[in-house]
Order: C-alpha cells, then sequence, then structure tokens
C-alpha cells in the first residue's frame, strides 16, 4: 500500500519516492528512522550540490512527515467510506502506514533522540 501511495504522484507522499527503491517491508521502528532520516540528507546534499540551502539541522524534516501524517489519516478515512468487503485489511494496511509516518511527525528534540539511539552503529 505504501509503495503504491508513495508513486500515485501525490505532491506530499513524493518527497518520499526515493525511499521506494530501496522499501523494507515490515521495517522497524529503528530502520525507518535511519532511512528517512538518510534519504532526506542526500536530498539535503544534492540541493547543496545545485546551489540551492541545504537543511542539514533537518527542520523541514518533521514538517514533510507532518504532512505524510495528514495524509495517510485522510486516506484511510476514504477507504473506511469505499471499501466494504475488505474493510478490515485496507484500513489496516494505511494504518500501519500512518503509524510509521506518526513515528516520524515529531519535532527536533524526538528526531534528535531517535538519532541518538543509533549512534552506537557510527562509533568504532
Amino acid at each position: 500500500m505504501g509503495v503504491v501511495m508513495v508513486t500515485s504522484n501525490c505532491p506530499v507522499l513524493d518527497h518520499l519516492r526515493p525511499m521506494v527503491r530501496f522499501h523494507l517491508p515490515f521495517a522497524s521502528g529503528h530502520e525507518t528512522v535511519y532511512r528517512a532520516v538518510s534519504m532526506y540528507l542526500v536530498e539535503q546534499y544534492f540541493r547543496m550540490k545545485e546551489g540551492g540551502t541545504p537543511d542539514w539541522e533537518l527542520e523541514e524534516f518533521a514538517k514533510t512527515y507532518q504532512n505524510v501524517f495528514q495524509v495517510n489519516k485522510k486516506m484511510r478515512e476514504r477507504l473506511q467510506c469505499a471499501s466494504e468487503r475488505y474493510r478490515d485489511a485496507n484500513t489496516n494496511a494505511v494504518i500501519y502506514l500512518a503509524s510509521l509516518g506518526q513515528q516520524m511527525e515529531m519535532d527536533l528534540e524526538v528526531i534528535d533522540h531517535s538519532l541518538e539511539e543509533l549512534r552506537y552503529l557510527f562509533v568504532r
């Protein structure tokens, strides 16, 4: 469901399109944070290379995921109205995506905490 939604040309979900190529079904919370932040920082690198102003402090990152959470919420509502027979399967898929998005719907303090939990991966 997530791959379909991200590749649907939705202007909000389009920010997540690069993650489709490296999709991890059943990703853990740590994997999701790692992939999302990594993708965002690669995007900032290319923005800088093209003469733009990169967001190395991740200030826009949380706003992006707040918008993703809203799209997932509205999609769940639409699926509930449109789907009678397979209501549970459809809405459960979007609820799962919304919960992952909700993990990312946070302020910078929470993002920093989530990243600190991954610091051990980089200690040599």
